[in-house]
């Protein structure tokens, strides 16, 4: 999980029909937009518009809108997660939640 500077990332990897597709979405803290669009060079707002960014309220990334997301996944495509990585820096309240909502935690990725 990001905090405040970096861009937070979900992705799912699907095997359908012999293919892989993958899936992913970005948050961002809305307060930092302007900055970001403008440190980064890419237009994270326009991103948004289209629905491949998530803007969180304030200045940081809300890990609940993580975990809003694998849901939607979910519900609206029928997909379910066998296993989540993740960087565990920033991540004990998501961790939880996503267990919380019955949402496989899988294993974390970097750091101990």
């Amino acid at each position: 999980m990001s905090a405040v500077t970096d861009l937070t990332c979900a992705s799912i990897l699907v095997y359908k029909n012999e293919k892989k597709y993958l899936i992913q979405q970005y948050f961002i803290p809305k307060d930092k937009l302007e900055d970001k669009n403008k440190d980064d060079k890419v237009p994270y707002d326009i991103w948004a518009e289209k629905g491949l960014v998530t803007l969180c309220e304030g200045a940081r990334v809300n890990p609940h809108y993580v975990t809003e997301w694998f849901l939607k996944m979910h519900k609206e495509h029928d997909i379910s997660a066998y296993w989540i990585g993740y960087d565990r820096w920033e991540a004990k309240y998501w961790i939880e939640e996503m267990k919380t909502e019955r949402i496989p935690n899988g294993r974390s990725n970097t750091r101990s």
